[in-house]
């Protein structure tokens, strides 16, 4: 199996490193680019290497690596490695995963998005198996005309922590991710400033994740401390710390971190996007004042942090290992019975 990542790093990373855990019965590969992260390849891999600058270049890798390897199957991860693996014949079938369209950037103009819908479009018929991360990006796939689409669940990379875990009394609000258009850290500033008006005590807040300067400086100016990338174990640490974890991106597939707070025995607000149709109001705000004005509301209730906790862990009680290396298995003997 030959996994091309394009961003290995962050969310995308800790989701292909789950599929490889989670499917130990095939022996994987990495060619990949982590965008400056500084991510490593995780023990999973039998062999790695990076993917050269240049999209043509990229194409010339991913041929030269099915060449020396020799997978059965390869697994494209996010759009460009989408691309990549699909506009060429390759000689092995294509597992494609999305982790989020990119046609869902609020980002972009309508132009672009329109052009990326139609080449997500185009490229579906080379696709052996849409591996969608969500139940919706597999609704979404189905509806640019894919024809095999299995729904195989996203799963906390950190290990759970009993619900009855002792807290600090200090209140602590996490954001976690890129800091990125994407995940917004504008809206998670004015959150926090909303917050320092309408909350009655003093609480600090905490964003795990890194990027840009200017994205620092943001969050620097907000009040909001940056904790940088920190290992899946400082990441479980920290969340189990906090008090409630608020999840402000603008578009997503469906977020690794969120998971990971659940696991931690932490309750979640986020902001409205589709990601979360299924989700009730009570854990949903559609602006900063809406979503402050909840975080104030669970800040000074514990029961209400707990019902918070509850109802976001219900909706992903089934997301488990156990799962995803099931359903993993389903989508890769449907791109190759022979498996």
């Amino acid at each position: 199996m030959l996994h091309v990542v394009e961003c290995y790093a962050g969310g995308v990373k800790t989701a292909v490193d789950s599929y490889v855990a989670n499917s130990p019965d095939f022996t994987h590969f990495l060619l990949y680019s982590n965008r400056g992260s500084g991510s490593e390849p995780s023990l999973g891999f039998a062999a790695s290497a990076q993917l050269r600058h240049g999209h043509w270049k990229r194409i010339a890798d991913i041929r030269r690596a099915v060449l020396q390897w020799q997978p059965d199957l390869i697994h494209a991860h996010s759009t460009y490695a989408g691309v990549y693996c699909r506009v060429r014949n390759t000689g092995r079938p294509v597992v494609y995963t999305p982790h989020c369209y990119a046609y869902e950037r609020l980002d972009l103009g309508s132009p672009s998005r329109t052009l990326i819908r139609g080449v997500e479009r185009a490229l579906a018929s080379r696709t052996a198996v849409l591996v969608g991360c969500s139940e919706r990006e597999a609704d979404l796939s189905i509806a640019i005309g894919h024809k095999s689409v299995v729904f195989v669940p996203n799963v906390a990379s950190i290990a759970p922590v009993p619900k009855e875990n002792p807290r600090s009394h200090d209140l602590t609000v996490a954001f976690v991710g890129r800091l990125c258009p994407q995940k917004d850290p504008a809206f998670a500033a004015a959150v926090v400033a909303r917050l320092r008006t309408a909350l009655n005590k003093p609480f600090t807040a905490i964003w795990i994740g890194d990027g840009e300067a200017d994205q620092l400086s943001l969050l620097s100016d907000a009040g909001i401390e940056c904790l940088g990338w920190l290992p899946p174990q400082e990441v479980a640490a920290a969340l189990a710390a906090a008090t409630l974890y608020i999840h402000t991106a603008a578009w997503e597939g469906y977020p690794l971190s969120i998971l990971e707070a659940i696991a931690s025995g932490v309750a979640v607000i986020a902001r409205r996007i589709p990601a979360f149709t299924a989700m009730p109001d009570s854990c949903l705000g559609a602006n900063p004042t809406e979503l402050a004005d909840l975080a104030v509301g669970a800040l000074l209730d514990q029961q209400r942090l707990d019902t918070l906790w509850t109802l976001w862990a219900q909706a992903v009680k089934e997301w488990t290992p156990q799962q995803q290396s099931t359903l993993l298995k389903k989508a890769y003997r449907q791109a190759l019975p022979a498996l």
